[in-house]
């Protein structure tokens, strides 16, 4: 039987008749709608009793960063559960404008998330700032909320210059909070040093050290595993590490780092005797102790003896890749360390990381700020800035010098002034016009800067590319460090991925991604990184890829470079490393042995560096060194020899003779070392080598950026250098996907290869290039 009945819809107004199931049907489907809308209603009611806030968000150690270094930021996110969120760290690079640093998801489930991340400041005067999205693609959208961290009194927030050092100490250390606070009075402060009580400070990763210039960890610190490979790969990229010692030899051989410390404590012994280290600070007052000090005893073969007492070693140093590990024998927390001067204490500290002397870089502060401030626009005062510049010169694109658009500009002047005043009212004798002849001046200018231009740029899209490939035969790790510029022949945005190239590297397994991002410019001068002021909203931003290894949306004018920076490393765990060598002292700067590689190329302008002397071949024509290739074997028996100072000196010279320089009218100002230069081999022997060859005194160029790759403190630590040029392509790096044609690559190689000691019957005290060693 069909029955009717009569309802008014929950839909609408209208009074309709339906068969009743069809009606019980359709009521069900219109109430299920209005409860999806209260639903609906209901969850946005919470989103807004429960928004997405940003907590707790601090950045770099304690607030204490380097401008130019990764640094760590972390924060604490909380919101409405099953909410996906992007997070973002959004920056200054050293031009002003904002560069977006995505990180991983955070996926919300009702509690809070603590988020952790690494970003770089290119900007002294720049923020940080954590934004949340709610998708991947961050460019012109508006974050869900933000959090700014800068430069005032309600934040921990300090950025300090690369120039300064940045120490960390596990654990309280009187001795170096005192001796650092004496460096810092009445000058600017050179030395920040940051205190954690334990170990559970942002130490998640190498990277995250990147800004920190030292390291001290006391023997009885207890440490996690991820802490201690932090530590590890942060020393294997040019870190200081210091381990006080003292009664924490157990302690020291428990830990995680005792699988990768190059020189641990074989027993533990008492001293008494503190004379040595008396001997490391001259004019200190005499170390003295009523009783006799727990301390650890080492094997002297196992790293170079810096300091030693009676019979025993005080201060011993072992390399582990590019830096390096200092164990000091006694505690540095407690007396009779404690109690010394100040004065002597930060001399003390100093000697221990092998670091600059504070004190010495205040002139040359001085100095580089002033140059900084000339009329210089190459503004080359570090040698990272000299880098920068032969990236920004390509063959066949003539730049015209400052001078001469200095003189266009005068003349100008005098044409538009004198010469259209002489016409108008000595030839025409009619002055009204000059309104006409200044315009028709300016057209033909105009015309003629625009012919000029388009005749002198008109050049299709090349690169210019520098690269490091460091090969570590003790630690079995491999390092490459790029730097790549670009001319671009019209306006866009580009896209740039890098990628490291398994074969070129002797089939070193690619197992993490290249590391990509704006290339530093230490300086006071024009696009330096001290300069005030930090994001400039009216530039456009650009992000990196998630993974870290390219770059998003880069905006590039017509006629103008653009440049990245790139690193990879890799540890070569169970593989042959693509180098062979059994090297051995056989006297005061002997060395006998023999060495190969196994890379696919030939090694040319190649010598082995090792304590003063640099070894190299000399069987080709004229006692000429001929290139190296793969699988041949070199016996040093059959190498010339000569001090290393030297041989660089005369190499320096030659190549800056070539005509290769930023300013071809006018010496801005004349040295030994041509600052001018632009010749990737000049550039990448003074990195290699900068304090061998005197560093600032002889350069008259601050190291600031790549001090780290200077080898030339592990000449003194039983370490040889292999060096050499190699047409090799360790890193690809792709414009939109195109490899661009390439004006110019300069690859160096340099193997850095284990020495065996030689046995000596008498321990000779230290000698006084190491004592005085970058003080």
């Amino acid at each position: 039987m069909n029955f009717e009945h009569t309802t008014r819809s929950v839909c609408g107004h209208l009074i309709v008749r339906f068969p009743n199931f069809v009606t019980i049907r359709r009521f069900l489907v219109c109430w299920g709608i209005v409860l999806g809308v209260l639903g609906a209603s209901s969850s946005n009611l919470m989103a807004e009793d429960e928004p997405v806030e940003i907590s707790g968000a601090s950045v770099g150690f304690n607030g204490t960063f380097k401008v130019g270094r990764w640094t760590p930021v972390e924060f604490d996110v909380s919101g409405p559960a099953g909410t996906t969120l992007y997070p973002v760290i959004r920056t200054a690079d050293p031009d002003g404008q904002a560069t977006l640093q995505p990180l991983p998801a955070v996926e919300l489930k009702g509690k809070t998330v603590h988020v952790r991340g690494l970003a770089r400041s290119g900007r002294i005067d720049g923020s940080v700032q954590v934004q949340l999205y709610d998708s991947e693609a961050a460019i012109g959208l508006k974050p869900l909320t933000h959090v700014t961290l800068r430069n005032n009194e309600s934040q921990q927030f300090t950025p300090v210059k690369l120039s300064t050092q940045l120490w960390l100490a596990l654990g309280k250390q009187p001795m170096l909070s005192k001796g650092m606070e004496r460096w810092n009075q009445g000058r600017e402060e050179f030395v920040r040093l940051v205190e954690f009580a334990d170990a559970t400070g942002p130490l998640w990763t190498g990277k995250a050290l990147d800004g920190v210039d030292a390291l001290v960890i006391a023997g009885d610190t207890a440490l996690t595993q991820e802490v201690s490979n932090s530590i590890r790969d942060w020393v294997g990229q040019g870190g200081r590490l210091i381990v006080p010692v003292g009664d924490a030899v157990s302690a020291i051989k428990e830990s995680p780092m005792a699988s990768w410390l190059p020189i641990l404590p074989k027993g533990k012994i008492e001293v008494v005797k503190l004379t040595g280290l008396n001997e490391l600070v001259p004019r200190s007052s005499t170390l003295r102790t009523l009783t006799t000090l727990p301390a650890g005893q080492f094997d002297k073969i196992d790293g170079t003896v810096i300091a030693s007492g009676l019979s025993d070693s005080l201060v011993i140093r072992a390399p582990y890749g590019l830096g390096h590990v200092t164990m000091l024998a006694i505690r540095m927390d407690s007396p009779p360390l404690v109690n010394w001067e100040p004065e002597s204490q930060g001399q003390f500290a100093i000697v221990l990381a092998g670091l600059p002397n504070p004190s010495d870089l205040a002139a040359a502060q001085v100095a580089k700020a002033n140059a900084a401030s000339e009329m210089n626009p190459a503004a080359v005062t570090d040698v990272q800035m000299q880098l920068n510049q032969s990236l920004d010169h390509f063959a066949g694109i003539s730049r015209p010098s400052h001078w001469q658009v200095i003189g266009w500009i005068v003349l100008f002047a005098l044409v538009i002034g004198p010469l259209d005043y002489w016409i108008v009212t000595k030839v025409l004798k009619r002055p009204e016009l000059t309104w006409v002849t200044v315009a028709a001046w300016s057209l033909i200018v105009a015309g003629l800067a625009y012919s000029h231009g388009n005749s002198v740029n008109q050049h299709e899209a090349v690169s210019r590319q520098i690269e490091f490939v460091d090969i570590d035969a003790a630690s079995r790790t491999v390092s490459v460090r790029s730097w790549f510029g670009f001319y671009s022949d019209v306006n866009q945005r580009v896209e740039i991925s890098s990628e490291a190239n398994s074969a070129d590297l002797g089939g070193v397994p690619v197992s993490q991604p290249v590391s990509v991002s704006w290339v530093n410019r230490p300086g006071e001068g024009f696009r330096g990184m001290y300069r005030t002021g930090g994001v400039d909203e009216s530039l456009p931003a650009y992000a990196f890829n998630s993974a870290g290894d390219g770059v998003q949306n880069l905006p590039v004018n017509i006629w103008s470079s653009g440049a990245i920076a790139s690193e990879w490393n890799a540890t070569l765990a169970g593989k042959e490393l693509p180098v062979t060598s059994e090297l051995s002292e056989t006297g005061i700067n002997r060395l006998a042995g023999t060495v190969s590689h196994q890379l696919p190329g030939e090694l040319t302008d190649w010598f082995l560096a090792y304590n003063d002397f640099a070894f190299f071949d000399r069987s080709g024509p004229n006692g000429k060194p001929v290139p190296l290739t793969a699988g041949q074997e070199w016996n040093l028996a059959e190498a010339g020899s000569n001090l290393l100072r030297g041989r660089l000196l005369t190499e320096l010279e030659r190549l800056a003779q070539a005509s290769d320089r930023i300013d071809s009218e006018a010496e801005m100002r004349r040295s030994a070392y041509d600052t001018m230069s632009i010749n990737p081999f000049l550039i990448g022997l003074t990195t290699s080598f900068y304090q061998v060859l005197g560093g600032e005194q002889y350069t008259t160029l601050q190291n600031q950026s790549l001090g780290r790759m200077d080898v030339s403190e592990l000449l003194k630590l039983h370490r040889a250098v292999l060096i050499g040029r190699m047409k090799i392509s360790p890193l690809t790096v792709k414009l939109n996907g195109q490899v661009l044609p390439e004006d110019e690559r300069t690859v160096l190689v340099r193997f850095i290869l284990p020495v065996k000691p030689a046995e000596r019957s008498s321990d000779a005290p230290p000698s006084t290039d190491i004592l005085n060693y970058r003080r």
